[in-house]
């Protein structure tokens, strides 16, 4: 029954994500399939400490309530259909954002969008140039053969290239529209809209089909993209760019942020180097990329080449660097957390605290505290300041 409530709150009263927040805070005991949503409403109406605007759209729709059959027959018509936050389906990457979306609008495979798999979004300009199309196909065809699942917003030049190589390289993507799940916008988008639905991708959106779209919707539904993804990658941005709110929205949510740097002289570049200038890593090929990921999916002969690299490139070719294996360490020794930034230290041979943080998502006073621990442990050294690496000795 609460699923019916979600429906009805977004498509009648359109009550706002923060708005749900609240009343899912209160009420949280009440959102499960038992409770019927009239008494529950009543609840809500004669609680004072709910907020006035929240009671005012109750009052002003509940008679709607009555329309839901009707909605849901109209959606099931145009093959529209939904999720909410309380379903097993939803990614629990979105769901622990400050603001998420307590209902997504959907057409195409569902099952896209779960956790399991890898998703990273490619954003940029819709403006865009030759440069940033070659980049885009680039990295989405290389990304999607590794088994990424490609996230971006369907949006002109950039987003449109992101989905289209994903899907031509025999990926999934999912498009987040900042439009009603039933508005193709633009146009042009309309012959690939349909190809995401059948190489199995999937179309999400927070908005019912006949929501009129407004212009604030573009920028706050990139919070959505990068909500589902462990990592955004700007590859072209004017300053000013819409890229560049889902790069802020990635790193309010601890996401890793990538930038295709670009020429001096280009406009479209401009963003793109900023954000490599404020700590964004800067990527000109896919493993830059892959890399992050591979300290959660390694392998014992990944990890000694890399170290064998390492020393090589230090000078020191004569230790072995078979003993920092993490295989050696009891897991009573270290907890989880030092173990993943231990992982992080030895795949990269040295590393400074910025990096540590961005790649593995903790905080830097967390990182500092961790690496503390594992330099009382003789697990690294510190090469310089801030900067640490793994004890081979």
């Amino acid at each position: 029954m609460m699923r019916d409530f979600y429906l009805w709150a977004n498509s009648y009263c359109k009550i706002s994500c923060e708005q749900m927040k609240y009343i899912r805070e209160f009420y949280n005991n009440c959102f499960n399939d038992t409770c019927k949503i009239s008494a529950f409403l009543e609840k809500i109406m004669s609680d004072d400490r709910m907020p006035p605007k929240i009671k005012n759209k109750i009052e002003k729709y509940s008679s709607f309530l009555f329309n839901l059959v009707d909605l849901k027959h109209e959606m099931k018509k145009r093959n529209i259909s939904f999720i909410t936050i309380d379903d097993s389906v939803y990614p629990e990457s979105l769901r622990e954002i400050y603001d998420p979306p307590y209902v997504l609008y959907y057409r195409g495979d569902i099952n896209v969008i779960s956790d399991m798999h890898k998703k990273i979004a490619i954003v940029g300009s819709r403006k865009g140039s030759e440069y940033g199309k070659n980049a885009t196909k680039y990295f989405s065809s290389s990304l999607s053969k590794c088994g990424f699942i490609i996230v971006s917003g369907m949006a002109k030049n950039i987003d449109y290239y992101a989905h289209k190589y994903c899907v031509d390289s025999g990926g999934r993507t999912i498009a987040v529209l900042g439009t009603n799940i039933d508005k193709i916008y633009p146009l042009e988008n309309k012959a690939l809209y349909s190809k995401i639905i059948e190489s199995g991708g999937l179309i999400l959106s927070e908005h019912n089909f006949d929501e009129a779209t407004q212009a604030y919707h573009f920028a706050v539904r990139n919070r959505i993209i990068s909500g589902l993804c462990s990592g955004v990658i700007v590859v072209e941005a004017e300053e000013k760019s819409g890229a560049l709110i889902t790069a802020d929205c990635a790193l309010q949510q601890d996401r890793n942020v990538y930038a295709v740097p670009g020429s001096i002289f280009s406009s479209l570049s401009n963003g793109c180097n900023e954000l490599i200038a404020q700590g964004a890593k800067s990527v000109r090929k896919v493993e830059n990329i892959l890399e992050d990921y591979e300290i959660f999916e390694k392998k014992e002969e990944l990890f000694i080449e890399k170290n064998k690299l390492f020393l090589k490139n230090s000078g020191n070719t004569n230790t072995s660097c078979d003993n920092i294996l993490l295989d050696d360490i009891s897991e009573e020794v270290i907890s989880i957390e030092e173990r993943t930034i231990f992982d992080i230290i030895s795949s990269r041979g040295a590393i400074d605290i910025e990096q540590i943080s961005l790649i593995s998502g903790y905080n830097i006073s967390d990182v500092t505290y961790i690496v503390e621990k594992l330099l009382i442990l003789d697990l690294v050294v510190e090469q310089g300041f801030n900067r640490y690496a793994p004890n081979i000795l």
